[in-house]
C-alpha cells in the first residue's frame, strides 16, 4: 500500500515538474528574408531558443512594399506580432496610436551601449530598440573624374563643386550621367532630398507648422533640381546598377552598394565622401538617419519574454552578425560598430564618418503622409511642373491638411 502511494505520488511530482513552466510562443514580423540574410536570422533564433528552451520564437515575414500596410491591418484586427520591427519612420506613427509599448525604463541600461534612439523618442518616451541604423553617402566613379580633367583624389566639397564635376562628367558623351537622381521611388525620394535642405539650415517641420516655404528649402530644391538636370533619373535600385556599370560620375547611396562591391567588383575605381554642404569651406555636411528599430506590441501577454529576445539580438555578438550580414556597417550596439570600425576599408570607414552628420526624419505620428508629400513635391520640381517655390507652397498646404485634419 505504501509502495503505491510512493509511486502516485512520484508521478505527480514528474508531472508538476514536467507542466510548471509552459513553453512560451513569441511572434516576430521582420523584414529579412533574402537568402543570404535569413539563414543568419535562422541561427540566432535557434542560439536564443538553445538558451531559452522555454521560449520559442515565429517568424512572420514582411517586404519593403507591402510591409507598413501589412503591420497597420494585423493592428487592426488585433493579429499584430508580440515584436514587430520598424523603419525608423514608422515608429511615431504607430506609438502615437498607443500600439507600442513605452520602453523607457527596460532602455535606460542601454542607452550608452546603443546608438539611435532618437528616432524611437517621442513626448519624452522610448517606443523601440535600435537593431541597425543606417545613412547615405556619395559614391563616385574615380576613372570618369580623371577622364573629366578632375583631380579624383579631391572629391566635391560643397554644393558648387558637386554640380561642377558632375556636369563635367555628363558632358563625356552618350550613356555618360554626371549624377544619379531619384525618380519617384516610395519611402526613399525624401531621404535624398532632405540632406540638402538640413545643410542648408531648412527645416521640414517647426511643431506642426510646415517650414517647406522658407528660403532655404527653396534654395535646397533648386539646387537638387538642377543636379538632376545633368543626371539619369531611376529607381534607386536601377541607379545603383548603372553606376556599378561604369556609366554615372556621383551616387548617393547607401551600404547595400558595397556589398554589391563585394560580391561583384567594378572594373573601375571607388571613392566615397560625405554628402557636402552649401558652404566652400565645406561645413554643414547632413544625411539621412534611418535604421531598423526592435518593438514591443502594447498588447502582448508576452512582453517579458519579448523584450528577452529584443536584448540578445542589440547585443554585441548578434547584432555583429546579423549586420555584416545584411551588408550593414553601422550597427546599433558600439562594440559591434567598433568591430567594423576595426576591419573597415576607407569606403565602410565614410559611413561611420557620416553618420555624425546624419539625422533622423522629423518624430510626427503623421510623418509617413507627410513625406509622400514631400516626395511628390520633389518628383514635380525635378520633372519642372513648376517653379519650387509654388510646388514648395502647395506641399504646405497639403502637409498643413494632414496635421490639422482629425
Amino acid at each position: 500500500m505504501k509502495k503505491t502511494i510512493y509511486i502516485i505520488l512520484a508521478f505527480i511530482l514528474i508531472l508538476g515538474l514536467s507542466c510548471g513552466k509552459k513553453e512560451s510562443s513569441l511572434t516576430f514580423m521582420h523584414f529579412w528574408t533574402s537568402e543570404d540574410v535569413r539563414p543568419v536570422i535562422n541561427n540566432l533564433v535557434a542560439e536564443f531558443e538553445a538558451a531559452n528552451p522555454d521560449i520559442k520564437i515565429e517568424l512572420i515575414d514582411l517586404n519593403w512594399s507591402g510591409g507598413h500596410d501589412k503591420i497597420t491591418i494585423s493592428f487592426s484586427t488585433n493579429t499584430a506580432a508580440d515584436i514587430i520591427e520598424l523603419g525608423s519612420d514608422w515608429v511615431p506613427e504607430y506609438a502615437a496610436k498607443d500600439l507600442l509599448m513605452d520602453l523607457s525604463d527596460e532602455s535606460e541600461p542601454y542607452q550608452d551601449s546603443l546608438m539611435g534612439w532618437e528616432a524611437a523618442f517621442m513626448n519624452d518616451k522610448i517606443y523601440g530598440f535600435p537593431w541597425m541604423l543606417g545613412t547615405r553617402v556619395i559614391f563616385y566613379n574615380k576613372n570618369l573624374m580623371t577622364d573629366a580633367g578632375l583631380n579624383p583624389k579631391i572629391p566635391p566639397r560643397n554644393w558648387e563643386e558637386l554640380y561642377d564635376y558632375s556636369k563635367k562628367i555628363n558632358e563625356l558623351g552618350e550613356q555618360i550621367y554626371g549624377f544619379g537622381s531619384n525618380a519617384y521611388e516610395k519611402f526613399t525620394l525624401y531621404k535624398k532630398f532632405l540632406p540638402f535642405l538640413w545643410a542648408n539650415n531648412g527645416k521640414v517641420l517647426e511643431g506642426d507648422s510646415c517650414m517647406l516655404e522658407s528660403p532655404e528649402a527653396v534654395e535646397a530644391l533648386k539646387f537638387y533640381t538642377a543636379l538632376s538636370d545633368i543626371g539619369f533619373l531611376e529607381s534607386q535600385r536601377r541607379l545603383d546598377d548603372k553606376f556599378m556599370a561604369g556609366e554615372l560620375g556621383f551616387i548617393i547611396s547607401g551600404d547595400w552598394l558595397l556589398r554589391m562591391m563585394r560580391g561583384n567588383p567594378p572594373d573601375f575605381q571607388v571613392g566615397a565622401c560625405m554628402i557636402p554642404g552649401p558652404k566652400k569651406d565645406g561645413a554643414r555636411s547632413a544625411s539621412f538617419l534611418g535604421g531598423e528599430f526592435l518593438t514591443v506590441n502594447a498588447r502582448s501577454n508576452k512582453k517579458e519574454e519579448a523584450l528577452e529576445f529584443i536584448r540578445f539580438l542589440v547585443s554585441k555578438g548578434p547584432n555583429l552578425r546579423f549586420n555584416q550580414a545584411a551588408g550593414f556597417v553601422t550597427p546599433s550596439n558600439k562594440q559591434a560598430a567598433a568591430e567594423i570600425l576595426r576591419e573597415a576599408n576607407p569606403l565602410a570607414m565614410t559611413f561611420l564618418q557620416q553618420l555624425n552628420y546624419a539625422r533622423p526624419s522629423p518624430v510626427h505620428p503623421k510623418w509617413v503622409q507627410i513625406q509622400f508629400v514631400i516626395e511628390d513635391a520633389v518628383q514635380k520640381a525635378i520633372y519642372h511642373k513648376g517653379t519650387p517655390e509654388e510646388i514648395l507652397k502647395t506641399a504646405c498646404d497639403e502637409i498643413a491638411k494632414i496635421i490639422n485634419e482629425e
